[in-house]
């Protein structure tokens, strides 16, 4: 009995898998012609009530892994108290 029941879990659990990754497709396409029709309405008209502008980018201190290459230096080359020593290399960027 264990046996049938593990196969019909098995055959729903792919089916619900496979809506699921259709969806997502579907998904990503809903938001590319959303960010499009987002883009045309804000060359348009900018100050449109449903124009919804984009986030601004935060502005990143540090490059992909460059602090942790940069901790992993310090930890490698420290010869006093590491607080000290990483405060003072990373305090002057």
């Amino acid at each position: 009995m264990a046996e049938h029941v593990l196969t019909f879990l098995r055959a729903k659990r792919d089916a619900i898998s496979g809506q699921v990754h259709d969806t997502e497709k579907k998904l990503a396409k809903l938001r590319g012609a959303l960010a499009n029709l987002d883009a045309a309405m804000g060359i348009l008209s900018p100050d449109h009530p449903d124009y919804i502008a984009r986030a601004k980018s935060k502005k990143r201190y540090f490059g992909h892994n460059e602090l942790a290459r940069l901790v992993r230096e310090i930890l490698r080359d420290a010869n006093r108290p590491l607080s000290d020593c990483i405060t003072e290399a990373l305090g002057g960027r």
